[in-house]
């Protein structure tokens, strides 16, 4: 049997390789979210200016084409950066350009008014 202090040495131990694996996991989801953004936004015809694994200072960092990819500092997720912003909130604006909506005429059925319908 282990003495006491020994014991709760170890629990604690376990608790922080548990914490550091949870820390890995949650990065690596994000960062797979992210990528999911990239593809979508290169598949939209949107310009992706940067494409960041980490968040804060960029450590090291390449650019293909028009878009910067990075690692940074702090792993902790990552951003996508793209160019340009939509500058209303009218959905069907939006569901305008067939760029942005890859789901075509049923999702302009579904954000239609109920009233019209």
């Amino acid at each position: 049997m282990l003495p006491a202090k020994q014991a709760s040495r170890m629990r604690h131990e376990e608790h922080e390789v548990s914490l550091i694996y949870f820390i890995i996991m949650v990065d690596i989801l994000v960062c797979v979210h992210e990528l999911g953004h990239f593809i979508m936004a290169k598949q939209a015809g949107v310009q992706v200016e940067k494409f960041s694994i980490g968040m804060g200072a960029k450590l090291v960092g390449y650019k293909k084409g028009n878009t910067e990819y990075i690692i940074s500092a702090l792993p902790i997720g990552g951003y996508v950066k793209m160019t340009g912003k939509i500058l209303t909130k009218d959905p069907q604006a939006l569901l305008s350009s067939s760029n942005l909506n890859p789901f075509g005429s049923a999702s302009k059925l579904l954000l239609r008014d109920q009233s019209q319908i």
